[in-house]
């Protein structure tokens, strides 16, 4: 299993990532090559260096849509080794050496209409986010308590965040904001990373296919994506504009995603709607503004690759004894 932090698993215990899920689900057993703030291009690596020692029958992809294909674009342009696969005449506005296109990166990290001020050490606290898995095991256990000083500094610095209750309870916490940072419709940075996702995902495949290696790719869904129907019945009017583009952005890239492995037969599956059918019932992702699901929403989505292996595994037994 390769992917970020979607497939890494955090907000769970490692027993309770969609790994190691799948790992009981399907009775074989799976190496869990997740990584936080990896992206395609990070994914196609791992399977070069790391996954080809294992000799896996199968490869199961988590390609998240909230940040994978702003994470393509960055790997190629912010950083050398994968120079090679830049387009040039964005390599010239996108220059990481260049400090007026720095500027620009900063104007794109930063979503019109909202003040830029941030939580009080939220420079520290990333450090130690991308650090640290003590930090976030911590984090993770307290995030409750501190939950409301959070939403009071969200409130203080006038970005929005909605609270969604059932019966009186809190559900959880969507930030469109901080979603909005990785998947601006206007962002001219996110049809190139687009491009270079589908270039990983194809290396990825001829990888497979020479080893004669099952390829699957599960599409996961934002928390947001998840939680919209609910949000349409009991969210706040005055963000409704906000998470319609960011649903319509998510659902035009997956539909597109979804195209490009169709024509090219290549496996995928995805978790959406099985996650949509578990809110409010289930809790399926924590009741804060973290966008990642906990240990039962991580076994949605091991269900829905078990399916999806199980019926490719029916389909390639049909064909080998097909006359």
């Amino acid at each position: 299993a390769i992917g970020d932090s979607m497939t890494y698993g955090t907000m769970a215990a490692s027993r309770h990532t969609w790994p190691a899920w799948l790992q009981r689900l399907s009775g074989s057993r799976v190496y869990n090559l997740g990584m936080a703030t990896y992206g395609p291009l990070d994914y196609l690596h791992l399977l070069q260096t790391r996954a080809s020692k294992l000799q896996p029958k199968t490869v199961v992809v988590g390609l998240y849509l909230g940040n994978d294909i702003l994470d393509a674009f960055r790997a190629a342009y912010l950083t050398g080794h994968w120079a090679s696969l830049r387009d040039p005449a964005l390599a010239d506005i996108f220059s990481p050496d260049d400090p007026s296109t720095t500027r620009t990166f900063a104007d794109f990290e930063r979503p019109g209409g909202w003040p830029a001020r941030s939580i009080p050490g939220s420079e520290i606290r990333s450090w130690f986010k991308r650090h640290s898995v003590v930090y976030g095991m911590v984090r993770a256990n307290l995030l409750s308590l501190l939950q409301p000083v959070e939403l009071h500094f969200f409130r203080e610095s006038g970005r929005p965040v909605t609270v969604l209750e059932h019966e009186s309870d809190l559900l959880t916490v969507l930030d469109p904001v901080g979603r909005f940072r990785w998947m601006d419709p206007g962002d001219p940075r996110l049809p190139a990373g687009q491009q270079l996702t589908f270039k990983a995902l194809e290396a990825i495949g001829q990888w497979c296919e020479v080893g004669e290696v099952t390829l699957l790719v599960t599409i996961i869904p934002t928390k947001i994506n998840v939680f919209y129907p609910y949000f349409l019945r009991f969210g706040d009017s005055k963000q409704a504009d906000l998470m319609k583009r960011l649903v319509e952005a998510e659902n035009k890239w997956r539909s597109e995603i979804e195209s490009w492995l169709d024509e090219r037969s290549i496996a995928h599956t995805d978790p959406l709607e099985d996650l949509r059918q578990r809110v409010p019932d289930e809790a399926i992702y924590p009741n804060s503004r973290n966008g990642h699901p906990t240990a039962s929403g991580y076994r949605v989505i091991a269900e829905d690759v078990q399916r999806a292996l199980s019926i490719s595994s029916t389909r390639i037994s049909a064909e080998a004894h097909a006359p």
